[in-house]
């Protein structure tokens, strides 16, 4: 079976009056069909930029200077704006952080999830309420023909984001592009919204791209994890492997900041130092040198290409064997 999406040597940046930030640099990563990948790293990382990129919803002042994004085989990078349209949003969805923003004021619920399937041509009027209602349901919406009347200003939080899962999933995609969709809700909230989004998946075969700053969501839902800083991919793997053999500074670090049942609440955690690199300014070396505890010469002075340390383990580290 061939991979449903991989990410070749991608690059981009975005272009301002401050100068080109390098945000996203020579990333490469594939997903296979069913498979759960998270995506990790702190805010500017290039999490969200490689997310957008993906779904060709980049700002203008953004540009992807190299690399390719082949989905089922197709570049995403040179589809034309009509194709690429009749693509995302059937076989390739995304989930956003906010689902306030993202939901149109004007319209009600019900108009804006039949929308999606009328755009598409999936089905006739009627048929698309009906659909509408039924995935509403699913995702734990009672009386979801009520709620369709209704406007997202209407809602709480929780059904808001209830809402837009809903519209990710009607037309029945191949890819879910999750960005930290569950970041403004409460903690119980959260987990019912990732138990949803974990029990879909699996049942309907679904591929799942989640985007998180949270190791503890990447170790519920993931199946493989993507470690991001300063636009790179610091280490990549499995989720077993990321979480007890970690071989990036960066990776141990994030992961030492997270508080366990295990750990004793009179040792203080242990955060990484310092600040996130200069995405205007990145140097010629490792980018997490100036914060790294093993950093030597040869970390200022080359970056670290990512290399097999065991397989299916990566990491961008010249020590990280």
């Amino acid at each position: 079976m061939g991979k449903l999406l991989e990410i070749k040597d991608l690059s981009v940046e975005f272009r301002t009056d401050k100068g080109i930030a390098h945000a996203v640099n020579d990333v490469s990563l594939s997903l296979e069909p069913g498979e759960n990948l998270g995506i990790v790293g702190e805010s500017g990382s290039g999490k969200s930029t490689l997310a957008h990129a993906v779904m060709r919803l980049l700002s203008p002042s953004a540009v992807i200077t190299d690399g390719q994004i082949l989905f089922d085989g197709t570049d995403l990078t040179a589809l034309p704006e009509d194709e690429l349209r009749a693509l995302c949003g059937r076989e390739l969805s995304m989930i956003f952080q906010d689902p306030m923003q993202c939901l149109d004021p004007s319209f009600s619920v019900g108009y804006q999830l039949t929308e999606c399937l009328l755009a598409h041509r999936i089905c006739g009027k009627a048929e698309a309420k009906e659909r509408s209602a039924a995935m509403l349901e699913r995702v734990g919406i009672h009386e979801a023909k009520e709620v369709m009347r209704r406007y997202p200003f209407q809602l709480s939080g929780g059904m808001r984001q209830r809402v837009m899962i809903a519209m990710a999933l009607l037309t029945g995609p191949k890819l879910l592009i999750a960005d930290e969709p569950t970041t403004a809700l409460d903690v119980t909230i959260q987990d019912q919204i990732l138990q949803l989004l974990k029990d879909y998946a699996k049942q309907e075969d679904l591929s799942v791209l989640f985007i998180t700053h949270s190791f503890g969501v990447v170790a519920d839902i993931c199946d493989k994890v993507a470690v991001l800083y300063g636009g790179r991919v610091a280490e990549a793997g499995t989720v077993r492997q990321l979480f007890y053999r970690p071989c990036h500074p960066y990776t141990a670090g994030l992961l030492n900041a997270v508080p366990t049942m295990e750990h004793d609440k009179n040792v203080p955690l242990q955060p990484i130092e310092g600040t996130p690199v200069n995405v205007f300014r990145l140097s010629e070396g490792c980018p997490f040198c100036d914060r790294c505890g093993k950093a030597a010469e040869i970390c200022r002075k080359e970056c670290p290409e990512l290399k097999e340390v065991e397989e299916g383990h990566f990491a961008a580290c010249h020590f990280a064997e």
